[in-house]
């Protein structure tokens, strides 16, 4: 009886140590969340820019963010760009993706593209959109 008892401490402890590192890993600011994923473009050498925000709540206090917007710059800072997407430092996904060659003009250099993206990711903190 003592080595179930002990069975299920050990349980519960490693349950609450899950719930735990859940929480941390999930506990993303929307504010943070952004600002995060415009820092990509100044590390990649691109203009990151966010057009839009949305969430939805789903059970548990958890709410599924998505997020829109685009970089732009020379190809390969574009494609560094979305490199880094797929590391955020929060459990994020890229939905979807289109890169396209812009066209050239006197402010514009010939290797110039934008790239349009929208991003989801979990976050168990309050989302106020």
């Amino acid at each position: 009886r003592e080595r179930a008892t002990a069975r299920l401490r050990g349980a519960i402890r490693d349950s609450q140590e899950q719930r735990q590192l859940l929480d941390a890993l999930t506990d993303t600011d929307l504010i943070a969340a952004v600002s995060t994923i415009e820092g990509v473009g100044r590390e990649s050498g691109t203009v990151v820019t966010i057009e839009n925000a949305s969430s939805a709540k789903s059970p548990e206090n958890v709410h599924t963010v998505s997020v829109s917007g685009s970089a732009e710059g020379r190809l390969q800072a574009v494609l560094k760009t979305l490199q880094l997407f797929e590391t955020l430092p929060f459990p994020a996904v890229v939905d979807s993706l289109s890169i396209e060659a812009a066209p050239a003009s006197i402010t514009r250099p010939e290797d110039h593209w934008r790239m349009t993206f929208q991003i989801r990711f979990i976050t168990t903190s309050e989302v106020g959109i």
